[in-house]
């Protein structure tokens, strides 16, 4: 569950450091080729947990800058705050009439559709929306200010206008929640420097939208649900969506080769991937670790490469660990295990 999670309520930020000490930090990784690959090799090895310019790995990892040219970075990030802006004047928001109905029922008539249909309702969308934003990290200051709040909710909104055939999904915010988490942690005030102009404190939502963006090019698809069949695989055993596709893979490919006796036991009890590997894939594993450890997977997920194929090993690598507890259980236990994984001290072990 959410509150499983833990997050600082107060959030040390990139504010209180020297901008050389940051400069210094960038040279580390950015200024040259080797740098880059000191900097994919650490991320794969965990190593980037204290590293203060998160937020530009993340956007060098997906694609959002060019590695190769970092005197082009301030115009790209130009362009796409400014493509961003011109998107949230397209695709504006009744804020009043949002919270106005703060406390409306999740289940009443205007959620019915929610979440397998598309919402063409605008109105309606934003609103099922916030009701997900509200309920994110509860017991966490910092996603229950409304700034925060009203960030999740633009870049959400409009990332479902723009891209219909996903639109929303319930689980989309949990996705968006550490990106925010990060820019803002990141943000810092400094005119006349590159980094200033990089970090920009005015620019959190729409580096969120950016970062967001990017990620969901290939996370988007896990979202996408048929509407007769849902997540169901066919007897054939051929997957029907892409999430299917890739639960398929773990399961049915990489399983049975690295742990043929685990995916038997699996066969003899009948669980199957979509049982406890759907929320491990469409939330990047935020709701099975700490923010932190989540954070540090991330940096090996977007490094690895644009496909975010490391998913499939690592899901394969938390079976494993628990493989031992698995053999012992019976069906009932086994669900239990798979889907509240237990605290691990290091995520390096995967």
């Amino acid at each position: 569950t959410e509150s499983d999670l833990l997050l600082p309520n107060q959030i040390i930020d990139n504010q209180h450091l020297d901008i050389e000490y940051l400069n210094e930090q960038f040279k580390k990784y950015f200024s040259d080729e080797k740098g880059l690959v000191t900097l994919k090799t650490e991320a794969l090895q965990g190593k980037l947990k204290n590293y203060p310019l998160r937020s530009l790995c993340w956007r060098v990892f997906l694609g959002v800058l060019d590695a190769s040219d970092t005197s082009t970075w301030v115009e790209s990030l130009s362009i796409a705050r400014y493509e961003y802006e011109s998107l949230k004047k397209k695709h504006s928001i009744d804020l009043q009439s949002i919270e106005q109905e703060e406390d409306q029922n999740p289940f009443d008539s205007a959620f019915l559709e929610y979440p397998s249909a598309k919402i063409s309702d605008p109105n309606k969308l934003a609103k099922i929306i916030h009701q997900d934003i509200i309920r994110t990290y509860p017991e966490t200051q910092f996603f229950q200010r409304q700034d925060e709040r009203y960030i999740m909710l633009h870049v959400l909104f409009i990332y479902a206008r723009e891209n219909e055939e996903v639109s929303y999904k319930q689980g989309m915010h949990e996705l968006l929640a550490p990106i925010i988490y990060v820019c803002y942690k990141e943000k810092i005030d400094v005119p006349d420097h590159h980094l200033g102009a990089l970090l920009d404190s005015h620019f959190v939502e729409h580096d969120c939208f950016i970062i967001f963006n990017s990620l969901m090019k290939t996370a988007g698809q896990w979202f996408i649900v048929t509407k007769d069949k849902g997540l169901v695989l066919e007897e054939s055993g051929e997957a029907i969506t892409p999430v299917l596709e890739k639960l398929t893979n773990i399961h049915f490919t990489l399983l049975k080769i690295h742990d043929p006796q685990l995916f038997n036991f699996f066969e003899e009890m009948k669980i199957e991937p979509q049982y406890y590997a759907v929320r491990w894939v469409r939330l990047l594993f935020t709701r099975e670790f700490p923010m932190e450890q989540a954070l540090a997977l991330w940096d090996a997920i977007f490094s690895y490469d644009s496909t975010l194929s490391l998913i499939d090993d690592l899901s394969v690598s938390m079976l494993i660990y628990l493989r031992e507890q698995l053999l012992q259980s019976d069906y009932s236990d086994c669900l239990k295990h798979l889907l509240k994984f237990p605290n691990v001290e290091d995520i390096v072990i995967f």
